[in-house]
């Protein structure tokens, strides 16, 4: 009788285990040879730390202070946490489950209950103590297809934190480089007020001598109140970067000022190597993510299947039961049970079916996800790589613009010096001057964001 249980435990555990459902394969996407844009080196270069070529000590500090303390980004990391935490419960439930039981009390009788409650006691004691436990054998694939899809969902968030940690890179570097930018454009703007003040006056005078008419004077008084517009909302812009940029580094707005330093756009003359597009699928942390994403699909399509198979399980235990406690633990108190279990859906009204198809549009999305997730990534380096070409060659054009209005200015100061021009040319030319090389700071800082954009595209930032 002994050898009964052993013989089903043995049985059981020895027959042959298969997986119902589909297998997973990891997408092969079809990609271009190369890019659109075939100006910069195929060589994937080191992007690990791509905010270095900026050549900037404050902006690394800053990217250093943000990869510590942003929320999203410690959010992120606990969601790993806690996917990695379901993965184990789900691995745990390839293993026996024990638990142990126990239970004492006193019952008293009804009277009205028992009309023969003088035969027997009118109260009761009940003593037990003892465990049970039980096991399913997963034949069909059932628990390591919830712990495959369990595991591809930790993989996932790992990849989710990547991607959170790429934006943050980004966010970091392009509010520092606006807050620069705003506080060159100020400059400027202060000096274009001064400009305008001193053009201002000098028609006032003539105005006053009777050598103009009252129009330029009302259109210089028109330039000046824009030149001060402009200025007013730059520094509203300023002071709202520098918040948003404490709030990366998860500070209170109050608690960061950005530290002093020249007032230039962070540049950065050296090229990148975009490599080729197949190194996206490696390099992006959006398309690892969909990819794993896909595998939990297809692990959970595969798991709904095995619904329309049987469960075995194994069930036993021991417990120590009496009605008094000096015989609790006697081995008369011993009962036990033991044996096989069988589950098998019968009538579901369609439950089974209609799971199954739910889970196989959703690993049919998965798979649209996955390649929209290529796509887009080719679209935004190509996007990028455009806009960082046609900005750097209008950074060229505006920088030769920008030289030769100074020597203009450089030109009518020397004259004016020599009693050869007046003070209006003068004033004029320096304020061409400044409107080219506030155009000349928009580009700039348009071309850094697109060449951060465009790292951030590559997947530069993970190491």
């Amino acid at each position: 009788m002994n050898a009964q249980p052993v013989l089903i435990i043995a049985t059981l555990t020895l027959l042959p285990c298969c997986m119902v459902g589909p297998k997973y394969k990891k997408p092969c996407p079809q990609l271009p040879n190369a890019y659109a844009e075939e100006k910069l080196p195929r060589e994937i270069a080191d992007l690990a730390q791509w905010w270095t070529f900026f050549d900037d000590p404050y902006l690394d500090e800053l990217i250093k202070k943000a990869l510590a303390n942003n929320y999203n980004l410690r959010i992120a990391r606990e969601k790993i946490e806690e996917a990695r935490a379901y993965y184990r419960i789900k691995n745990a439930d390839l293993y026996p489950e024990v638990n142990v039981v126990g239970n004492v009390n006193r019952t008293g009788l009804s009277k009205n209950y028992n009309k023969y409650l003088y035969l027997s006691p009118k109260t009761t004691n009940y003593f037990q103590i003892g465990f049970d436990a039980s096991w399913e054998l997963d034949f069909w694939g059932k628990l390591r297809r919830a712990r495959a899809a369990a595991y591809a969902d930790f993989q996932a968030q790992i990849e989710a934190m990547h991607e959170v940690y790429l934006i943050l890179l980004s966010d970091v570097a392009k509010a520092y480089v606006d807050s620069r930018s705003f506080q060159k454009k100020i400059d400027l703007l202060n000096e274009q007020i001064t400009v305008d003040t001193d053009i201002l006056s000098l028609r006032d005078d003539r105005y006053s001598s009777g050598v103009d008419s009252q129009i330029p004077d009302v259109n210089q008084l028109a330039a000046l109140d824009e030149s001060k517009k402009q200025a007013l909302s730059s520094q509203i812009e300023l002071q709202q970067t520098i918040n948003r940029l404490a709030l990366l580094l998860g500070l209170n707005p109050e608690e960061f000022n950005l530290a002093p330093a020249k007032h230039d756009v962070p540049m950065t003359h050296r090229a990148p190597a975009v490599g080729l597009p197949s190194d996206l699928v490696q390099r992006r942390p959006d398309i690892r993510r969909a990819e794993r994403l896909l595998a939990a699909a297809t692990e959970n399509f595969g798991y709904a299947n095995t619904a329309w198979f049987p469960s075995f399980s194994l069930l036993g235990g021991s417990i120590f039961e009496a009605n008094k406690g000096s015989n609790w633990f006697s081995g008369n108190s011993i009962s036990w049970t033991i044996g096989p279990a069988l589950n098998w859906p019968l009538i579901t009204f369609g439950r089974i079916k209609y799971d199954v198809q739910e889970k196989r549009s959703a690993q049919r999305q998965a798979i649209l996800s996955y390649a929209q997730s290529v796509v887009n990534a080719l679209t935004d380096v190509e996007d990028w790589l455009v806009a960082y070409f046609k900005l750097k060659d209008q950074v060229a054009v505006l920088t030769e613009k920008l030289s030769a209005a100074t020597t203009q200015r450089d030109l009518y100061a020397s004259q004016f010096e020599g009693g050869l021009a007046n003070k209006m040319d003068l004033l004029q030319a320096e304020k061409n001057r400044i409107s080219i090389e506030l155009e000349l700071t928009n580009t700039q800082q348009a071309l850094s964001s697109a060449l951060i954009s465009l790292y951030k595209a590559l997947g530069g930032g993970w190491e």
